[in-house]
């Protein structure tokens, strides 16, 4: 998104998810910071948006996913398929940086 206005952040899937996970598994931060805005859920669950509250401002994000989601087969992420263990942690944090200039 560019800085000032409140566009959305889009992120879209190949297949439909769980539409529950959707709305607790994925969010923004910002220096460690959540960020408060207004989640979506679209297209028959193959697209999330987040609309931050306040408008962007420059500087650096993090698109946050916590491991619990998965896709219809069951695999989640940060794991291989069908793997699972003592080490298999459903709250563990993926974290995709992005920019806003």
């Amino acid at each position: 998104p560019a800085p000032a206005p409140v566009d959305p952040i889009v992120v879209p899937f190949p297949w439909a998810l769980d539409h529950g996970l959707l709305q607790r598994a994925l969010g923004v931060r910002r220096a460690g910071v959540e960020v408060p805005g207004v989640i979506g859920i679209h297209d028959g669950e193959t697209r999330w948006t987040f609309t931050p509250r306040d408008p962007w401002t420059s500087g650096d994000y993090s698109l946050i996913a916590l491991s619990m989601l998965e896709d219809p087969a069951g695999n989640r992420l940060g794991r291989a398929f069908e793997v699972m263990g003592a080490a298999d942690d459903r709250r563990a944090l993926i974290e995709i940086g992005f920019s806003v200039k």
